[in-house]
C-alpha cells in the first residue's frame, strides 16, 4: 500500500484525493475567489493571503479554498469542489484568474520561492517566460517546507494541489514554472524524490 495514503493528519508526500461527482456543503467558491465572498468560516481570500507564514503553516482548512480541485479532500470534508461547470466559469473569469495568480505568488513566497518574468537571451526565442526560483529568504523556509517529516512534508501535498488547480483553470504557464522549480530542487538534492511523480502527474492534468 502507498505510504503517502497512510500519513497522519497534516503530513504526507504529495497526496492522492478522491474524485467525486458530489460537492460537499460549502460557500460560494467563485465568489470567494473573486474576493466578493467568504469560505464557510467567514474568511475572505484577501484575509488569508495576508496571513503570515506561521499561520499558513499551522492552519490546514484554507488551502482547499485557495487552490480548489475536482477531488475531495481527506482532511476537509466541507471543502468545495471545482467541478467541470465551475472550471469553465473560472477559466473565463478574469477576476478569478487574477486572484489565483495572486494566491500562486503568495504560496511561492511561503515556500521560499519567487515568481519572476524572464526574457530569453538573444537568439533563443521571443517573448517572456514565467520562472519560479529560490527567493532570498529560501534558506529560512527549508526547515518548514523542504525537510521530510515521517512520510514526507504536508506542504508537498499543497504543491500537488496548487499544480492541479492551476491546470484545471488554464493557468498552464504557472503550473509549468512551478514544476520546473520542483525538478530543479530535486536535482539539487532536496529529498522530494517520492513526490516528483505526483507533481508531474498534477502538472499534466487536464480540465474535465
Amino acid at each position: 500500500k502507498r505510504a503517502y495514503l497512510r500519513r497522519s493528519a497534516g503530513r504526507g508526500i504529495a497526496g492522492a484525493q478522491v474524485k467525486s461527482r458530489q460537492r460537499p456543503p460549502g460557500g460560494d467558491l467563485l465568489a470567494f475567489l473573486r474576493g466578493s465572498g467568504a469560505d464557510t468560516k467567514g474568511r475572505r481570500l484577501e484575509e488569508i493571503l495576508a496571513w503570515d507564514n506561521d499561520r499558513w503553516e499551522k492552519v490546514h482548512d484554507y488551502i482547499q479554498w485557495v487552490f480548489p480541485t475536482n477531488e475531495l479532500s481527506r482532511h476537509n470534508l466541507g471543502a468545495p469542489l471545482l467541478l467541470p461547470a465551475l472550471q469553465l466559469k473560472a477559466r473565463e473569469d478574469q477576476k478569478v484568474l487574477a486572484s489565483l495568480q495572486k494566491a500562486f505568488r503568495r504560496f511561492c513566497e511561503f515556500l521560499g520561492l519567487e515568481v519572476v518574468v524572464a526574457t530569453p537571451e538573444t537568439g533563443s526565442g521571443s517573448g517572456s517566460v514565467l520562472v519560479v526560483q529560490k527567493a532570498e529568504h529560501f534558506d529560512s523556509r527549508i526547515q518548514t517546507c523542504w525537510h521530510t517529516r515521517c512520510t514526507g512534508n504536508h506542504n508537498w501535498l499543497r504543491v500537488s494541489r496548487a499544480l492541479h488547480c492551476l491546470r484545471l483553470v488554464g493557468l498552464d504557464e504557472e503550473a509549468a514554472a512551478l514544476l520546473r522549480c520542483m525538478e530543479s530542487l530535486h536535482k539539487e538534492g532536496f529529498p522530494v524524490g517520492p513526490a516528483m511523480k505526483h507533481w508531474r502527474k498534477r502538472a499534466a492534468a487536464k480540465p474535465d
